[in-house]
């Protein structure tokens, strides 16, 4: 009898909307930062305006511009929150008239309520001068972007 019981109550669990949550690898982004560098897992020389995530339209005029004759370097840092031990990818994309993908990079995250990681970008003054944006995915499921971040490089 405490047998049966002991499974109904296991299965009940397993079928349990948090345990299901947890299991799918839900991740959050919690933050994004745009800057120069990253020091101690930090942002360091913040971008201004901020980068936020893609929501509205409304907010594209407020993308920042990175000097591409003053910075040699800009890094994506992401704050997230995951119930799982994940794995983030960061696609890099230019627009040529049209977006055209520079690079992808996979980041590792662990279980944590607060994980930060970031990927960084060399600039070559001139080449990689444009439109930017950065499409934040889960590696399980890149075509979900959780998050798109716009800049321009001048």
């Amino acid at each position: 009898m405490l047998k049966k019981i002991f499974l109904l109550v296991l299965g009940m669990l397993l079928l349990s909307p948090q345990y299901i949550l947890a299991q799918s690898g839900t991740i959050e982004i919690v933050e994004v930062v745009l800057a120069r560098d990253v020091v101690d897992h930090e942002p360091e020389g913040v971008f201004e305006p901020p980068v936020f995530c893609e929501k509205s339209e409304d907010r594209q005029n407020m993308i920042p511009v990175v000097d591409s004759k003053n910075d040699t370097k800009i890094c994506l840092w992401t704050k997230v929150i995951s119930p799982v031990d994940e794995t983030l990818l960061h696609t890099w994309y230019k627009d040529y008239a049209g977006w055209i993908k520079m690079a992808e990079v996979t980041l590792k995250v662990q279980k944590s309520p607060g994980f930060r990681t970031w990927s960084s970008k060399k600039i070559i003054p001139g080449v990689h001068n444009g439109k930017w944006m950065v499409v934040i995915s889960a590696a399980s499921d890149p075509e979900e972007a959780l998050c798109k971040v716009h800049f321009e490089i001048k």
